[in-house]
């Protein structure tokens, strides 16, 4: 069974000329594989969400991401679906990406107005590998549409690898990953 996967890779202005990265997308389907049972996986921590809805957290990458042309050591994870890389988090509704208001260094997974079940013990992050191949990982649980009651809860994962410049992955609800 697949499940709709849309993920936006946001491009950055420097001065007056767009950066944009290029990616390639593949698809596969795949059992879900809950964050603490990945193989390898250290450093396990739970991360706790500002609040419930517009919530955010900010965790410091164990290595440099390049995305966009960019280093990024830090990320902010949004409730809305959103991973920003060392940038601010755009509001809950979408926009188009690359234009010139700000922010545009950002992992679009589930864009959307979600609200967390509980700040606490709905996210996790983790790395593993070895440099100078590590992957880090953030896991969000327990997530819900904004004022809709009834729908099941949506889960994602975003994995971002060390050395090849800007990749990264996404599984959404565990039934759909997508590469870049």
């Amino acid at each position: 069974m697949r499940a709709a996967l849309a993920v936006l890779v946001g491009c950055s202005l420097w001065g007056a000329t767009a950066q944009a990265q290029p990616y390639v997308t593949s698809e596969r389907v795949e059992a879900w594989t809950p964050i603490a049972s990945i193989p390898g996986i250290t450093n396990l921590t739970d991360q706790t969400f500002s609040s419930e809805d517009e919530g955010r957290f900010t965790v410091t990458l164990p290595f440099g991401f390049s995305f966009v042309g960019a280093t990024v050591n830090d990320v902010t994870v949004s409730v809305n679906g959103v991973v920003a890389l060392g940038a601010s988090l755009p509001g809950f509704s979408n926009r188009a990406l690359g234009g010139a208001s700000t922010p545009n260094e950002f992992i679009a997974l589930w864009w959307d107005d979600l609200v967390v079940n509980g700040v606490a013990g709905n996210a996790q992050t983790g790395v593993y590998g070895t440099a100078p191949n590590r992957v880090f990982v953030i896991e969000v649980r327990g997530l819900e549409r904004f004022s809709l009651s009834g729908m099941p809860e949506l889960q994602w994962q975003l994995r971002l690898f060390e050395g090849a410049i800007g990749t990264f992955e996404a599984s959404l609800n565990g039934t759909a990953t997508k590469n870049y």
